[in-house]
């Protein structure tokens, strides 16, 4: 895995030398919900949740899965909309704030800088998406496949494997289904051999869904 992809090779080395470690347990709050944005995150091992707040309540929109960037926009002046909590026990870089700053004289930086925000902007549409299905089935596996090119960064193939760390609990919150039901939809899946999720691990075994066909 490429810890910052699309940052060459020389600001990749100044944002890492400059970083420091957090380890975090699950359920810790990374970044509180109204905090002003505060340096970089980088996802380096675990997952993040992003949660918002939907009808007055705090409701989980999508996880960040290692490899992801956060904090990275560059108004500064407004509060974070949400919270980051850690949705497994992870490991998060932290650059500061100054080191931040400091990095935004340089052009290639900033440019990388709004390439994540748009990367998070894309996860973030494509799980409300697969939400918005009408099938159960296919809520679940248009966010299996999202959540795969997440973690793959690539295209997806007929076959393919990733750590799960999501609980059926986030799960059925992102997809807004009854756990019961998705359960009965996931024990459907997987004695039709499309998707099976155990041990900390998912396998998929289809074609990459058609917008088209939904």
């Amino acid at each position: 895995m490429e810890l910052l992809p699309g940052l060459e090779e020389r600001l990749a080395a100044s944002v890492i030398s400059g970083c420091s470690y957090l380890e975090c347990a699950k359920n810790d709050v990374i970044i509180a919900a109204g905090s002003l944005p505060s340096g970089i995150h980088i996802v380096k091992q675990g997952l993040v949740g992003y949660y918002g707040m939907d009808g007055g309540h705090e409701v989980l929109v999508a996880p960040l899965v290692a490899g992801y960037v956060f904090q990275t926009r560059l108004n500064r002046a407004d509060p974070v909309n949400g919270a980051f909590k850690a949705l497994s026990a992870c490991r998060i870089l932290q650059l500061p704030e100054e080191r931040f700053q400091d990095l935004l004289a340089d052009r290639e930086f900033v440019h990388w800088c709004g390439v994540n925000q748009h990367r998070n902007q894309k996860l973030f549409a494509s799980v409300s998406v697969a939400a918005s299905r009408k099938s159960t089935e296919r809520k679940i596996l248009s966010f299996v496949e999202s959540y795969l090119q997440a973690v793959h960064s690539r295209p997806l193939g007929t076959k393919e494997t990733a750590e799960w760390l999501l609980t059926q609990s986030h799960l059925s919150d992102m997809l807004g289904i009854t756990r019961t039901h998705l359960n009965a939809r996931l024990a459907t899946l997987a004695k039709s051999g499309i998707l099976d999720i155990r041990r900390r691990q998912i396998a998929w075994n289809r074609r990459p869904i058609d917008p088209a066909q939904q």
